[in-house]
């Protein structure tokens, strides 16, 4: 295997987030589905996600759509990225961004540090989720395909545009659980 194939981290960030993309799709497609199976599930998930924001954002800077701040400052939190990608969308694109931004204050309620599905408790111990906490990942999986793959598309072809053209309906994740989160 040979990595940084295009001596360019910025332009295989988007080939990464594939990539999460991808061995995700792959646990779900060969049944590995039990309930800790979840952990590594959603976390390729929330990766890709995290990857493909900021690529997009990176692009467009590149390309001078809009000034962009470092995405990568605000580590695994992806809140933050919000304003620059509501500014990259822009008013023609607002009701893609609102559906967007929908995904990830759902994943921001339930891991705003990316740290949630990555251990099974935090620093001071205490357990990284709610007891009971559950959801459907099949759910998930169904509401952040597409959106994963529109991003990475966008970024590949070079015209982040082209993915905001396309019809697409994203739903809220609301996956549901035994607690009082809605993710």
């Amino acid at each position: 295997m040979v990595l940084s194939l295009f001596h360019s981290p910025e332009t295989e960030l988007a080939l990464v987030a594939e990539e999460y993309h991808k061995a995700a799709k792959l646990l779900i497609e060969k049944g590995v589905t039990n309930d800790l199976a979840a952990y590594p599930i959603v976390y390729l998930y929330r990766h890709a996600l995290e990857l493909s924001i900021k690529s997009v954002l990176i692009l467009g800077g590149e390309v001078r759509i809009v000034p962009v701040v470092d995405p990568l400052k605000h580590g695994h939190k992806l809140l933050p990225l919000l304003t620059q990608l509501e500014q990259l969308f822009g008013a023609q694109y607002a009701r893609h961004y609102k559906e967007l931004e929908e995904i990830v204050k759902e994943f921001d309620e339930v891991d705003p540090e990316n740290q949630a599905f990555r251990y099974t408790f935090k620093r001071n111990r205490n357990p990284s989720m709610e007891p009971g906490f559950a959801f459907s990942v099949a759910r998930m999986a169904k509401v952040l395909d597409p959106v994963l793959e529109r991003l990475s598309g966008g970024w590949a072809t070079h015209t982040w545009a082209v993915w905001l053209e396309l019809p697409l309906t994203l739903t809220p994740m609301k996956w549901g659980c035994a607690t009082s989160h809605a993710f």
